[in-house]
């Protein structure tokens, strides 16, 4: 059988965290060529189908700018993980708009202009897929992370909408709400490994508009507030 992952090019943002790493990783391994960003200054990467950037996905002209030098090294890109999250823990009282600001950029507009660039590249290549990093911390209330919370239910609906827009072009977008132990704790059950296998496998379908909660090897489809399960991996 033909190996579907290779001579395919993937971006992988927050790579240098527990989820963007597996799946930088397994990615790689299944013949992907990976460029992979986080905005840590030692941020490295020792497989050889991968390259580490460095970038600050705060900015929309380093987004752009990262985006365009993906696609003049590779000629082409197929598979976004947009992984990037950032949470600032701030009570109520204490919330203050730099802090907001950062949030939003991080969490939500990053997703916004990821998708739109790389879509302007994969409309005239063929397709692609797209997968965004939202969080079940929308529904999960946890005090002082509610500007968080408001940021990622943004990108969750950001995702399903665009969604639409995108699939009469072959661009297949997703939302994965990963576990907080997913997260976390790489030796608990819920392993970012098992994150990166379920991103594996759907990649290799032609599914869009789903919000998929991923909990290590449990998987919900999301959808209008009920929870259908859901078995894909590689």
């Amino acid at each position: 059988m033909s190996n579907p992952f290779e001579n395919k090019v993937a971006l992988v943002t927050g790579a240098a965290g527990a989820i963007g790493g597996s799946i930088t990783k397994l990615l790689a391994e299944l013949g992907a060529r990976v460029v992979a960003v986080d905005i840590k200054e030692d941020w490295v990467s020792e497989h050889d189908n991968v390259t580490a950037i460095r970038a600050n996905l705060e900015e929309p002209q380093e987004m752009y700018s990262l985006i365009g030098a993906v696609m003049d090294q590779e000629k082409r890109l197929d598979m976004v993980a947009h992984c990037v999250g950032l949470s600032l823990r701030d009570e109520w009282e204490d919330i203050r708009g730099d802090r907001v600001r950062q949030q939003i950029w991080v969490n939500q507009m990053s997703a916004v202009f990821i998708t739109n660039i790389s879509a302007s590249f994969m409309k005239d290549e063929g397709g692609g897929h797209i997968l965004l990093f939202g969080s079940g911390a929308e529904q999960q209330c946890t005090a002082g992370h509610s500007v968080y919370a408001m940021c990622k239910a943004g990108v969750r609906a950001y995702g399903e909408t665009i969604a639409k827009e995108l699939k009469d072009h072959g661009i297949y977008v997703n939302v994965i709400w990963p576990s907080a132990m997913s997260e976390m704790n790489p030796t608990s059950p819920c392993s970012p490994d098992d994150v990166a296998k379920f991103v594996g496998g759907l990649f290799m379908t032609k599914k869009y508009g789903h919000v998929f909660s991923v909990a290590g090897d449990k998987i919900m489809r999301v959808n209008q507030r009920e929870l259908a399960p859901l078995a894909l991996t590689i």
